[in-house]
């Protein structure tokens, strides 16, 4: 099949998550501006996925299946490799659209090689994270503003995204390394209008599962600021190391410990910013993270 003009390929992720995988999914058929076709990569699921997804009567949904678990990011690719529209969006299995995503990121971004939005956290309450709308310079990521809400913000067309595939060697972060390879190489624009449903309170994310983690195993997280030393420079590679190993400080037991070996890491500037931009983040629900 030939891809049309404006053409959307909606590429899903999942491994284990049978429900969540369908409810993603019809958010997707129900946009306002209808994709080309919802591609579900199952990542060697054994639950009930492979029936679930059968279950989906609509034409329009394709299901791709790795039989060995590769993870999230080389699934994202095999979708990227199977498009056939014009534009790439990726959702994940555990997040919802607004129904006009699809429809004013293609209307704002026609101009653009990758089109962002912003998000809505349902966490306790609802809480919106955005910034105003403007094209993303890499300057703004080398100072800590990540656009968070992870790859279900993202639409890029096509042939920019096989340019550049995402890392499957990355443990996270890989939405912040497939964001700065972009804007390095292409045009990106921010819409700050939350379009996407990100929900972070009752199942285990990538990014909720590392309360207590060990210090090794925190520095294995931070590889995407490894990665990209050279771009980030001296202060702002400390601070993005900063965030990582002070994540969920919050609810930590060792808080005090973990804010001393960050200072000693990574100096007491970068951390006391890392430290300041989490309180803002928490209290006002956006900012730079």
């Amino acid at each position: 099949m030939r891809s049309q003009p404006g053409s959307v390929s909606v590429v899903i992720p999942t491994c284990n998550r049978a429900d969540l995988c369908v409810g993603a999914a019809v958010s997707a058929l129900e946009q306002t501006c209808p994709p080309l076709e919802v591609i579900i990569v199952d990542d060697a699921s054994v639950d009930a996925t492979p029936g679930k997804v059968q279950g989906l009567t609509d034409t329009r949904v394709r299901y791709l299946r790795h039989e060995v678990n590769r993870g999230a990011s080389a699934a994202r690719n095999t979708g990227i490799d199977a498009a056939r529209g014009e534009w790439i969006a990726f959702l994940d299995d555990d997040d919802h659209w607004h129904p006009r995503k699809l429809e004013i990121q293609l209307q704002r971004g026609a101009d653009y090689d990758l089109v962002l939005c912003g998000s809505r956290y349902i966490t306790q309450g609802a809480v919106d994270r955005r910034f105003g709308d403007h094209v993303i310079t890499a300057r703004r990521l080398r100072r800590g503003y990540l656009y968070s809400g992870g790859t279900s913000n993202l639409l890029v067309r096509r042939d920019f995204a096989r340019q550049l595939y995402f890392d499957p060697h990355l443990p996270c972060g890989q939405d912040w390394d497939f964001l700065i390879r972009a804007v390095n190489a292409g045009r990106a624009l921010y819409i700050s209008e939350p379009l996407v449903e990100y929900n972070d309170q009752d199942h285990r994310r990538i990014t909720n599962s590392g309360i207590e983690l060990g210090w090794d195993e925190r520095y294995r997280r931070a590889a995407v600021v490894f990665k990209h030393r050279q771009f980030l420079g001296p202060f702002w590679f400390d601070y993005n190391l900063a965030r990582f190993l002070l994540a969920f400080i919050g609810l930590r037991r060792r808080r005090l410990h973990a804010i001393l070996h960050a200072t000693r890491r990574c100096g007491v500037p970068a951390t006391l910013l890392a430290i300041g931009n989490k309180v803002t983040r928490r209290l006002v629900g956006g900012g730079a993270l």
